[in-house]
Order: C-alpha cells, then structure tokens, then sequence
C-alpha cells in the first residue's frame, strides 16, 4: 500500500463521480430533478453542452482547466456531464462540490489530490469562489509535483478567481479557461421530453414545433 501511495496510484478517499451521480440508487430518468444523477446522463434526459466536449478536448494539452461561469449558467451541470462522460472512459473520476463539504474536509481532500498522479485519474473541483485561497494553493501543488492526472476548476467569476487581486501573481491568471454563458435549452428538452415520454418521431416533432 505504502508503495502504491508513494507512486501515486492509491486511491483517495473522496467522493466519486458515480457517489455523487448516485449510480446504481436510482433507476428513473427525469427532466425535472433538482439535480441530474447518473441514470439522467445515461438515458439521455440531459441536454448535452457543447463545452463538454470542448473542455475533455482541452484536458490533452492542458492537465489544469478552470471553468468559469455565472449562477444559473449551467457549470455544474457541465463539470458533471464531463465526470460522467470520463468515467465513461474508465477514467477515475473524484468530484469535490465546495458547498456541500465541510472547510475541513475540503482540506483533506485537497491534501490527497496531488498526490494522486495517474494519468486516468480526473479531479473535479466545483465552486472554488467559496474557499479561493485554499484552491489556488491546490492548483500551485498540483503543477509543483508535476501530476499526470487531470484537475478541473470550476468557480463564479469573482475577482480573486480571475487573478485580479492584489497579490504579485495569481495561480487562476494563467490556468487555460472556458466561460460558461447561460443558454437557453428549452426547446431542446421539450423534443427529448416528447420523444421519450410520447414516442414522437423527429418528423412529428417539427410539424408541432411550426403549429402557430
């Protein structure tokens, strides 16, 4: 065990992206959940970003991502939608959700993300605005061991976030950003709505959209 921590490759103790997406808890896909879980993404309930796939892209050159948007924008959302598409990928995904962990869990687990370097291995950290300082100094470890893994920063654009502090430098100033900007997927959803819940085909769909 200790060789297999030394070397990085020991699992941590933080919660996967399966944990949070409760796989395997729930069996029923639905538009209308407070929050999307595993089996959402997997029936397809989940209107699919395209930042998704741009941000997985990004990851090959850049193992650090911060992702930036506005409340109601849809980040978490998408950060969850990229942990469900790598798991997809046998990827080991690990998500930390800021709002819903104690400061000193959050520590802890910031203590072992570093420490983790292989290559399939994804850590998602969801609104960083929460505790700015502690994930800047993540982000700094992260680069400073020089980890094949992944790390994903999503956070409100707050001036500390965007590096415009008075500090001489910021580690969030340089990382590859994506902005999240809110759109409106609505009419997206009602197809896939009629689609699953109605049978509707693609043609049917049209002729009921054009209906005045």
């Amino acid at each position: 065990m200790r060789d297999l921590w030394n070397n990085g490759l020991w699992n941590a103790n933080i919660p996967t992206i399966q944990s949070t997406l409760r796989k395997g808890e729930t069996f029923e896909g639905n538009f209308f959940k407070k929050e999307p879980e595993w089996i959402d993404f997997e029936e397809g309930f989940i209107v699919e970003r395209k930042e998704v796939d741009e941000i997985i892209k990004k990851l090959e050159n850049d193992n650090i991502q911060l992702v930036l948007g506005e409340p109601a924008s849809g980040k978490s959302v998408i950060l969850k939608n990229i942990g469900f598409k790598l798991a997809k990928e046998s990827k080991d995904v690990y998500i930390v959700e800021l709002k819903k962990h104690s400061r000193d869990d959050v520590m802890r687990y910031f203590d072992d993300i570093p420490k983790i370097k292989d290559e399939k291995t994804v850590f998602i950290v969801d609104d960083a605005h929460l505790l700015p300082m502690a994930c800047e100094k993540l982000v700094r470890e992260f680069k400073n061991r020089k980890s094949e893994s992944k790390l994903i920063i999503g956070s409100r654009q707050t001036r500390e976030i965007r590096g415009e502090h008075l500090k001489e430098s910021s580690e969030f100033k340089y990382l590859c950003k994506t902005y999240i900007h809110a759109e409106d997927v609505t009419e997206e959803m009602i197809k896939r709505f009629l689609k699953k819940r109605h049978s509707f085909n693609d043609e049917r769909i049209n002729m009921v959209s054009k209906k005045p």
